[in-house]
């Protein structure tokens, strides 16, 4: 993951956080999965990444792509994202949801070396190369 990815999910984070308190604040109930639905969408978003499907329906019949599911959030969202300012920000989850984000460079270099510890110094040596990248401005969020 790099800054300009951090920077985007915060982005999004922002907005969400500003639509949910409104809603509180309209006494607007959000619905709530069954909690065994959300333990297995979050087994799953671990599992699969951006690549696999969400449970949308207690009756555990219905899913929906990950990427399917973020950019619908993402629309729902514009009103908040442009009263923020962070629709600069935002744009940079395209490439997130194209590339796969960190999990599937991980995977990459996992199925390279079948070492642990390289995926950890190939995520240490990328951000390091990130940090320097934003720090003399070639990272543009």
């Amino acid at each position: 993951m790099t800054i300009k990815d951090s920077l985007s999910i915060a982005a999004l984070v922002q907005a969400l956080v500003l639509r949910l308190g409104r809603d509180y604040e309209d006494s607007i109930i959000v619905k709530t999965p069954h909690p065994f639905i959300a333990r297995e969408n979050k087994w799953r978003a671990a599992k699969y990444g951006l690549d696999g499907k969400f449970i949308v329906e207690d009756d555990g019949c219905s899913t929906v792509y990950v990427k399917d599911a973020l950019a619908d959030l993402i629309r729902s969202l514009e009103g908040e994202i442009k009263e923020l300012g962070s629709g600069r920000f935002i744009t940079g989850l395209e490439d997130v949801f194209a590339g796969g984000g960190g999990a599937a460079a991980q995977l990459t270099q996992y199925r390279l070396s079948k070492d642990l510890k390289d995926v950890v110094d190939y995520i240490n040596k990328e951000l390091i190369r990130d940090i320097d990248n934003f720090n003399r401005g070639k990272t543009q969020p």
